[in-house]
């Protein structure tokens, strides 16, 4: 449940100066609290669009493996990806960031338009930069906006939505990829097995690493995201893809690479809802300033008080 904080700060005409100054700082707190929620809206389609960037990696790359299975959700996904790029120029928080924006766009022109001459491991690096270029940009363009004057263990939760995590279902995202792809061809080479075999340690040390953010976390966003995994299963896909893995590195992939692509969209599936459940964590979260607000409005209504020292606030009935 969101707060019901978006107030409207009406200064009392016999303020003395004391309320004078609490108004306005309340009202810098909601002004910054306006723009936090329109950098999560803006990095909500920017992981949409990296999700959709994933989804095109794994299609072309299964297409260049000989693989075209995939071919079908081809175009749907390179329009999907189009009518984002879209959204996030026109967006309001955006204004400032169109040319990074423009030039993240004519990358994905350019990817958009070559795959299809390019070898499945230049293919498989040409999406990972742009990729890890568009997690850089989220984190830059909305990290700030999105932790200021949040708690402490509100801003570990923030990098935890707009960084960590992405890094995490990234790392499971290229895995699924270059395993499946493998297991296709039967064969990989040196350079690939070598990629592998780092991005299962990979999946390993940042699993260990989140688990250890989560619990500098406020007891309940971490409870939350436990209870989020728990119900997915994550700890399980994951080890469960990380040992497929490691029985592809031994056995030269005899499975099968549907097979394999199948425990690799369970572990990102699962990345991917834990994810949205920070998000609405994030978007629950009050800047302090305005939580001691809240915190003094509850007071006020279960403590008798003389009505001249009330702040006349007016609180619209609906919800942030």
């Amino acid at each position: 449940m969101q707060h019901g904080i978006l107030a409207t700060v009406t200064e009392p005409e016999t303020a003395d100066n004391n309320n004078g100054r609490e108004q306005v700082d309340l009202h810098n707190a909601y002004q910054r609290h306006q723009q936090r929620r329109g950098a999560i809206k803006l990095s909500k389609l920017l992981i949409k669009l990296v999700l959709e960037m994933q989804k095109h990696r794994g299609c072309t790359l299964a297409i260049l493996s000989g693989d075209h299975f995939f071919a079908a959700q081809l175009h749907s996904i390179q329009r999907e990806i189009t009518t984002l790029f879209k959204q996030i120029q026109q967006h309001e928080a955006s204004k400032h960031l169109q040319d990074d924006l423009q030039g993240l766009l004519k990358e994905w022109i350019l990817l958009r338009q070559h795959w299809p001459k390019d070898a499945p491991h230049e293919n498989f690096l040409h999406h990972s930069n742009l990729i890890a270029r568009i997690n850089h940009f989220i984190w830059q363009a909305c990290g700030e906006n999105i932790s200021g004057d949040l708690a402490p263990s509100s801003v570990n939760l923030s990098r935890f939505f707009l960084k960590d995590w992405l890094d995490m279902i990234e790392t499971c995202a290229q895995a699924r990829g270059l395993a499946t792809h493998s297991a296709v061809l039967g064969s990989l080479s040196d350079e690939i097995h070598s990629r592998i075999r780092f991005l299962s340690t990979q999946m390993q040390a940042r699993n260990a690493g989140l688990m250890d953010l989560i619990a500098t976390l406020d007891e309940h966003h971490a409870e939350q995201l436990r209870t989020r995994m728990a119900h997915t299963d994550y700890q399980t896909h994951l080890q469960t893809f990380i040992q497929a893995i490691e029985d592809g590195l031994s056995q030269r992939w005899l499975n099968d690479a549907d097979w394999l692509y199948r425990l690799g969209s369970q572990c990102v599936s699962a990345c991917q809802q834990v994810l949205w459940c920070a998000l609405q964590l994030l978007e629950t979260s009050l800047p302090m300033a305005l939580a001691g607000w809240v915190q003094g409005q509850e007071c006020q209504h279960t403590q008798s008080k003389p009505s001249s020292t009330i702040l006349p606030i007016a609180v619209p009935s609906s919800s942030v």
